[in-house]
């Protein structure tokens, strides 16, 4: 019994943690788009059924069934953002026209089922139906462009409806009988096995029609919330088409943290189901400047932040202007941006490194900000280039390389095609000649028997000729197009290393573009090596 009590105990906590530490982030697609319409075409609407009981019911406690069951919706709870497969979502939104427009139930379900058993590739022709329908209904025509903006990258609310009582009716019925429809129905059975519990769940969706996944797991009952949180980690990204990452901050007492202008929680967030998207972080504590900071989440990433140090600190702002412009900054070996860019720095000493490219000599730095001033302090500096000498020999050496490969592939491919080509003709005629030849038309006028007629000898002979003849212009033929490849590649490299070679030599030198060509040593154009073409 005190273990029972025990028992009850922690899953009453974990569900009020789950509720206090365990957040959602609103969609933003909705916060920015509050119509009710379009609410209702992009709301996932899921609900939970109680589970069956199995085996001797007097082995399982109607108090762990109902746990269960609660476990379950405050996990669903916890995501609050869902994906969907493009043909369920084309469904929803026919089924929802259907609902808004009695008057043309028969047209909706036909085209319902020519989606429904339509591949997702040949989806676009029903686009332009549904689009058309959304017009001709006044409270969806203004909304239809919102509409197909979300409907091509599906990002749903997830809603979940009240607990309802198991039923022995088919899943589509319970899902359809209800208003809004439910799109996503979970349910299963829970069997006692000794003293243990065996739990399967069920997924089923009206979309689909089907069962879309099903789990089963032993697990005793002070367990079952890990066993659940462990479960639907890997379950929710098969079902809501979102690789779903977990996000932790950490922050001062007294801080309140927002995220993308969204109130979450003060100290501590946690939210397990995150979105991969970029999200704005600000941080607010009384008398003090709020901090910003935009993170990128991505799939399956467990993403812990702390931000405890001095945050709220006076800071001082700098601008780093160092040119040239694109400059890549490092703050204490921390990417901090590309300039021109702001940045405020507390007290502190800081290690600033800078690089643009292989061009330009890297730039390294201490920086000390010892005292706050409110004025802006500018950082500019402008990184030196390289001595590119030994560079630019061995990119005009590639060049040239380039342009003697490229003449010599374009010496050879020319008359080796033309060649071919004559090769090519020669076993034809040869051929007819034979053919001729092993059927002559002269023949005695008295006895009528063919004259001078060839040996079986020659008439082998003159076949095997022919054979090594069509041999050898299939060999060249083959060896040509081979030639011809080569020399197409050999212009694409000729022209990549011509480019590469000037646009090294503009940097290094900033000369006029005839200068590009020019040779050292004399006046003129350079083709390649040292032959050149007079300018004057």
């Amino acid at each position: 019994m005190v273990s029972r009590k025990i028992t009850i105990v922690f899953i009453v906590f974990y569900l009020m943690s789950s509720l206090l530490f365990s957040q959602s982030i609103p969609n933003q697609f909705f916060k920015n788009n509050s119509v009710k319409e379009l609410s209702d075409l992009f709301n996932l609407n899921v609900s939970i059924m109680r589970f069956r009981n199995r085996g001797n019911i007097n082995d399982i406690n109607p108090v762990d069934s109902d746990n269960l069951v609660k476990i379950i919706r405050s996990t669903v709870d916890s995501i609050s953002t869902a994906g969907m497969d493009e043909k369920d979502s084309l469904v929803k939104t026919i089924t929802y026209l259907s609902e808004k427009d009695k008057s043309k139930k028969i047209l909706y379900d036909s085209l319902k089922e020519k989606v429904q058993n339509t591949p997702v590739t040949h989806l676009k022709k029903y686009e332009k139906d549904i689009l058309t329908f959304m017009s001709s209904i006044k409270e969806l025509s203004e909304i239809r462009n919102k509409w197909y903006e979300n409907y091509k990258k599906p990002v749903f609310s997830i809603k979940t409806t009240d607990i309802i009582d198991y039923s022995i009716i088919d899943y589509k019925t319970i899902c359809e009988k209800q208003t809004p429809q439910y799109d996503i129905l979970i349910t299963g059975d829970i069997e006692k096995v000794q003293d243990k519990y065996l739990i399967s769940i069920i997924f089923y969706s009206l979309h689909r029609n089907k069962i879309i996944h099903k789990t089963a797991f032993m697990t005793t009952i002070d367990k079952i919330s890990e066993n659940i949180e462990k479960q639907f980690k890997e379950i929710a990204k098969q079902i809501f088409y979102i690789n779903y990452a977990e996000l932790k901050i950490t922050t001062g007492e007294n801080t309140e943290i927002y995220i993308n202008s969204n109130y979450m929680a003060k100290q501590n967030l946690s939210v397990r189901y995150v979105k991969p998207d970029s999200y704005l972080i600000t941080l607010h504590e009384t008398n003090a400047k709020p901090y910003n900071e935009v993170i990128e989440v991505y799939d399956n990433e467990n993403k812990m932040i702390d931000l405890t140090p001095d945050f709220f600190k006076q800071k001082q702002p700098y601008l780093f202007n160092i040119e040239p412009h694109g400059t890549k900054v490092f703050i204490n070996s921390q990417y901090a941006g590309t300039t021109p860019f702001r940045k405020e720095l507390p007290q502190g000493n800081f290690i600033i490194s800078a690089k643009k490219s292989d061009l330009y000599e890297d730039f390294r730095y201490s920086l000390n900000v010892n005292e706050i001033v409110e004025e802006e302090q500018a950082i500019q500096y402008h990184l030196m280039t390289r001595d590119l000498s030994k560079t630019l020999k061995m990119k005009q050496n590639l060049y040239y390389t380039a342009f003697w490969s490229f003449t010599f592939s374009l010496a050879i491919t020319v008359p080796t095609t033309i060649i071919a080509v004559q090769f090519y003709k020669i076993p034809n005629t040869f051929g007819n000649n034979a053919s001729s030849f092993r059927n002559p038309t002269e023949k005695d006028p008295v006895t009528g028997e063919i004259i001078n007629k060839p040996k079986d000898s020659e008439i082998s002979a003159t076949d095997q000729r022919q054979a090594e003849l069509k041999l050898t212009a299939d060999i060249l033929q083959f060896t040509s197009i081979g030639l011809a490849i080569n020399t197409v590649f050999n212009l694409g490299w000729l022209f990549y290393s011509l480019f590469d070679y000037l646009n090294t030599l503009e940097k290094k030198d900033f000369i006029p573009i005839l200068n590009f060509y020019s040779s050292p040593e004399e006046s003129g154009v350079i083709i390649g090596g040292v032959i050149s073409i007079p300018t004057k």
